[in-house]
């Protein structure tokens, strides 16, 4: 090998280990902002404390190749942004009146459940799963289940989009019997819905409850 030939040889390989470091910044960065949905994701519902947030917010980002500083990081800013729009939102804030209706739906025997799955044929899964084991335990099964997934409730991070929920039968009782008393309760609580394949969407949802406190 020409001299030459070896200072090409070297520049290229160092051409090659920049790209490769560019793409793998890339790569890193794109998956904290994922993991920054997720966050924002678990405020919106709030389902657990801000503990119990952290460290799922951890075990994920372990999986990904993130540190627990930058979990922290991150779960830290979408706890403020999270704070902000609640407090910006307050007088357009929908998630309240939909749970109000949630509560309704329960007394009548209906399932719920929030942020469950996946998406739509997991949380399904998960949902007919409760239902059988509920129909062990109870002198009164439940009648159906309605639920929301966790790809609907990404949808809900920014306020910005329509929260789909799905509709479910359970033997004895059929998924249009459920369907039309999600529609009636809805429509009692003055929220909108438009009819879906699988259940109702209801449109443009502000979801902005105030996030687990610190």
């Amino acid at each position: 090998m020409t001299e030459d030939e070896e200072r090409a040889a070297i520049l290229a390989a160092r051409a090659e280990r920049k790209a490769a470091k560019r793409l793998a910044d890339i790569e890193h960065q794109e998956m904290l902002a994922e993991l920054r949905l997720h966050a924002l994701a678990e405020l919106a519902i709030g389902q657990d404390e801000l503990p119990e947030i952290r460290e799922i917010l951890r075990e994920q980002g372990l999986e990904k190749g993130a540190s627990a500083a930058e979990a922290d990081e991150i779960l830290d800013s979408a706890w403020r942004e999270r704070r902000y729009l609640a407090r910006e939102n307050a007088d357009l804030e929908h998630s309240a009146v939909i749970r109000a209706a949630f509560e309704d739906l329960l007394e009548q025997g209906i399932l719920l459940g929030e942020d469950i799955g996946r998406d739509a044929e997991d949380g399904r899964a998960e949902m007919q799963e409760a239902a059988r084991e509920l129909m062990d335990e109870l002198d009164a099964p439940p009648r159906g289940y309605v639920f929301f997934s966790r790809e609907d409730t990404l949808g809900l991070v920014d306020g910005s989009d329509a929260l789909r929920l799905h509709v479910g039968a359970l033997p004895g009782s059929p998924v249009s019997e459920t369907a039309q008393i999600l529609r009636d309760v809805l429509a009692e609580h003055g929220i909108p819905a438009q009819p879906a394949a699988d259940g109702v969407v209801i449109p443009e949802v502000a979801w902005f409850p105030s996030p687990p406190p610190r």
